[in-house]
């Protein structure tokens, strides 16, 4: 990469990359700030429900391709078979692609918990509406980044070299590489980060298997009944 793209470059992608990631969790976050107290849940009627549902389907379609590219690129990170002296590269890559997960899943709270306590037309689609842009304003951040990294990630997907390869991170794989290790620190903290990847790998991906991709758009109902029912009984 630093062949074709100074170091320099890099370090503006990567701060962007951050910077994006901050802009649209606390976008996230204040959008729903003023819903923290979990007072206003409203009532169920048809009509509202109906649009609260169609819009959560919509925004999960949006999270879901983010998601779902973030997840492809944690997944080629974590089979890759990396020298000790690139490993602090790998460890960025995946703290990003990490990033990647989770800013479509906080937005996708936020429209959840907030929807279920907006009464009005108009506030259910602006909130939509909202959240779906934050939701994609990484890609208007794209087009700033240096024409050098563009082209070489170009280059890169055209080429077919990053391929999908067998995983050399398995926690079979990595036992083996401990018990190798012989003392060796640097292995030790090697084989111990791969198995926290290993592990958040396999909580994420299980989450959107199980968990989100089936049950996500229903969120936003079930949050609102069950907040609904809390306040009524604590009325009583």
């Amino acid at each position: 990469m630093t062949r074709t793209v100074s170091p320099m470059q890099l370090l503006f992608c990567i701060k962007q990359t951050f910077f994006v990631f901050i802009l649209q969790t606390l976008i996230a976050y204040y959008f729903v700030f003023e819903d923290l107290d979990f007072n206003n849940f409203q009532p169920f009627t048809m009509k509202q429900s109906v649009i609260r549902l169609i819009a959560s389907m919509l925004l999960q379609i949006t999270a879901s391709e983010e998601l779902s590219n973030a997840i492809k690129v944690l997944t080629f990170l974590k089979r890759q078979k990396v020298k000790k002296q690139y490993m602090q590269s790998r460890y960025i890559n995946i703290l990003i692609a990490s990033l990647h997960v989770l800013t479509p899943l906080s937005l996708f709270t936020s429209l959840v918990l907030t929807l279920g306590q907006t009464g009005q037309f108009s506030l259910i689609i602006k909130n939509y509406v909202t959240l779906g842009f934050m939701m994609t304003i990484d890609n208007i951040f794209t087009s700033s980044l240096p024409k050098e990294v563009i082209q070489n990630a170009q280059k890169l997907n055209k080429s077919g070299l990053l391929k999908m390869g067998p995983d050399a991170n398995t926690f079979a794989a990595l036992y083996k590489r401990a018990k190798r290790a012989d003392r060796d620190v640097d292995e030790y903290f090697i084989v111990f980060m791969s198995s926290l990847v290993n592990l958040w790998y396999f909580f994420i991906q299980s989450f959107q298997v199980i968990v989100y991709n089936y049950f996500g758009a229903y969120m936003c109902l079930v949050a609102q009944y069950v907040g609904y029912r809390y306040q009524v009984a604590q009325e009583l």
